[in-house]
């Protein structure tokens, strides 16, 4: 904990895109990156587990025919004194503790995933989400384009479907659309015909594909640029019925896991919740922290149909943070309505405890927090 600096050296060929983009996409920085190309601030970002992006285009500097590039990174992962106002109870960083206790989180750091570096023309496809229906083989596809350009573009859009392991389409819909400067978001829907369903002993995926050109997306060689971004995704029917869970008809019984991609193996993670959901202490910055964290994790894996359940706290005490949950679900459902979303939490522990501790446990400004990896007490779904 405390503060880290990374740099990196990169010389770069020339964009083969006219009015083209150097984009920087880091998968994951805890807690919170500052990014410098060039001595040239090029953006921030806080909360450790969400990627992000920041475009270095105009901070970039020609060396002859190349790009150079000196990239800086500083890391700031709090502790109990704060560095910059930020102190660690006061971020989203689930059960992390200084010093390290049993049943608690190492607060550790840093750049902890991929860092790439992306060469993109003007107008390109910024982020992708696809919902397949089961009953009907419909997938709804939105994506959002970006238009980098100082004036409207003329983008033609193509989606594809495909299994995702053998790669042939079987579906393809294409779409003209006026893109303004800045993100325009384009609805589509493709069919899939006799759609083979997502389990646990067959995690058949499929592949929606989004490939956007424009009129002001021109190569160097004066040829059409494209951009493409592809996510996975399954069809599956899942539901509560009778008091049981359900997988395509199938009854299941439900033992949890917090995180992870467990879609191509077949594994159910049932429930997810984000770093904010657990040990957010109240602080002036707590509704933007605790909003930034769930809907980061929602843009992140909502095309993963191993997903059933979002979370919204685990183990939280009435008090601020827990009422602000509450109020958060329409923001929540708003990005994603295909899922249940459970508040993992029923006032936790205050039921148990005589009434004066009980008031002391409810404190909005200090959750009670000892890292407990129990999941037996009860908790509230809503669809």
């Amino acid at each position: 904990h405390g503060v880290a600096w990374y740099w990196r050296e990169v010389m770069l060929p020339p964009n083969p895109h006219r009015d083209g983009r150097y984009l920087l996409r880091f998968w994951a920085v805890d807690y919170k990156a500052d990014v410098w190309v060039n001595d040239v601030h090029v953006g921030e970002h806080e909360g450790g587990e969400t990627p992000f992006v920041l475009d270095a285009t105009e901070a970039l500097r020609q060396v002859g025919n190349l790009s150079h590039g000196r990239v800086a990174v500083r890391v700031l992962n709090p502790t109990n004194e704060p560095i910059d106002g930020i102190v660690l109870n006061e971020t989203a960083h689930r059960n992390k503790v200084v010093p390290y206790g049993s049943g608690s989180a190492w607060d550790q750091g840093g750049i902890i995933d991929s860092v790439e570096l992306r060469v993109a023309p003007p107008v390109r496809v910024e982020d992708l989400f696809v919902r397949p229906d089961w009953k009907t083989g419909a997938v709804r596809a939105q994506v959002n384009v970006r238009n980098a350009l100082p004036q409207a573009a003329q983008a033609h859009l193509e989606l594809s479907v495909a299994p995702a392991a053998s790669g042939e389409t079987v579906t393809v819909a294409t779409i003209e659309r006026e893109v303004q400067p800045g993100d325009t978001l384009v609805e589509a829907e493709l069919k899939v015909d006799k759609p083979h369903l997502w389990s646990l002993s067959d995690p058949f995926l499929y592949r929606v594909t989004a490939r956007v050109s424009s009129d002001g997306s021109v190569g160097a060689d004066g040829s059409v640029s494209a951009d493409e971004h592809s996510v996975r995704c399954g069809f599956r029917d899942f539901r509560f019925e009778d008091g049981w869970f359900r997988l395509n008809g199938k009854r299941l019984y439900l033992r949890c896991s917090h995180t992870g991609n467990c879609c191509p193996v077949g594994l159910l993670m049932a429930y997810e919740e984000a770093y904010a959901s657990w040990c957010l202490a109240d602080s002036p910055k707590m509704g933007e922290r605790f909003d930034e964290s769930l809907l980061g994790m929602v843009r992140r894996d909502r095309n993963h149909p191993s997903v059933t359940i979002w979370g919204l706290l685990n183990e939280t005490p009435d008090g601020a943070v827990f009422r602000h949950a509450v109020d958060f679900l329409p923001n929540l459902r708003a990005l994603d309505d295909s899922r249940l979303v459970m508040l993992n939490s029923g006032r936790w522990n205050a039921a148990r405890r005589p009434p004066a501790e009980r008031r002391s446990s409810s404190s909005p400004t200090r959750p009670t927090c000892r890292g407990s990896t129990a999941t037996s007490h009860c908790g509230a779904t809503t669809r």
